[in-house]
């Protein structure tokens, strides 16, 4: 099992250009969810001025927002070594929240009102009690997997190292040939969905330890998989075939192909040179590999 190592740990908490651009638009979507509760008096909010209300919730909002962004990016560091979903990733990050939320919470409702809301408007501070707290965390664990699922899934914005898959599909169906050979077909495998980043058309799988290098036409990622667990995903839709025990080819990737002494060797599009082994080389003819 590989574990992370510091320098990633670290690089894992910083927040890249894209990851400031998906925190501020979560940011634009929980205020226009605070405003109108500050507007209607929401809550523990009725009967104050509706200045004071807003500026409540927008407060509040933040609060939440900024506690789950932290605590999120927490959970996928502890949670990488086995690539989780990003729901399992965002709920366990809410989780962690819980705590810290509730007492945040606690503290700004008492603090918030000793500053902008006269004495006899004021409110106790929310309750600790378990038959409050699951109710209220329930709706905001519910509202932050909605958001962020939605602006990843839908909007293709990254969230804490996820975003849509970019493997481009083959265009049109056709039959299985020889054992090894992998032809086109409409829908993705299933470990693209494990793929975070931008890389393109499929070009190449590559077998490291337990892991699983995926080359494309834009750029590569590592994800936690079997080779042989991807290459069966992948009967039926891509053209391409497994040229040696730790490598998948796909035909659009090869620029040329070299003869060497030790056997053929593939050259990508990308100068990466791939070996073809004598075990599989009958399957790469037959792909048109060769």
């Amino acid at each position: 099992m590989r574990y992370l190592t510091f320098e990633s740990r670290l690089r894992d908490t910083l927040f890249s250009p894209e990851d400031v651009k998906s925190f501020l638009v979560v940011f634009a979507i929980m205020e226009a969810i605070a405003l109108p509760l500050g507007w209607l008096n929401a809550g523990r909010t009725s009967g104050w001025p509706i200045e004071s209300a807003m500026v409540f919730w927008i407060g509040a909002s933040l609060l939440t927002l900024v506690v789950y962004e932290f605590t999120t990016r927490g959970a996928r560091i502890l949670l990488k070594p086995w690539q989780p979903p990003l729901w399992v990733v965002l709920i366990a990050g809410a989780i962690l929240a819980t705590p810290l939320l509730e007492l945040g919470k606690h503290v700004y409702v008492l603090r918030f009102q000793s500053a902008f809301v006269l004495e006899d408007l004021w409110r106790p501070a929310p309750s600790t009690s378990l038959g409050a707290v699951a109710p209220r965390q329930t709706v905001n664990i519910l509202m932050w997997l909605l958001i962020n699922l939605a602006l990843v899934h839908y909007h293709g914005l990254q969230r804490f190292g996820y975003r849509r898959t970019h493997m481009q599909p083959a265009l049109q169906p056709s039959s299985i040939g020889s054992e090894g050979i992998i032809h086109p077909a409409l829908s993705p495998p299933a470990f693209a969905m494990r793929i975070k980043k931008p890389i393109g058309a499929l070009w190449a799988l590559v077998a490291e330890e337990h892991y699983l290098r995926v080359i494309g036409e834009k750029g590569e990622d590592l994800i936690l998989y079997r080779i042989s667990d991807a290459i069966g995903e992948l009967e039926g839709k891509e053209t391409g075939a497994r040229v040696h025990r730790s490598y998948w080819v796909a035909r659009r990737a090869i620029e040329r192909t070299e003869r060497t002494v030790s056997g053929p060797i593939l050259v990508l599009h990308n100068g990466r040179r791939i070996p073809v082994s004598r075990r599989n080389r009958l399957a790469a003819v037959e792909a048109g590999l060769l």
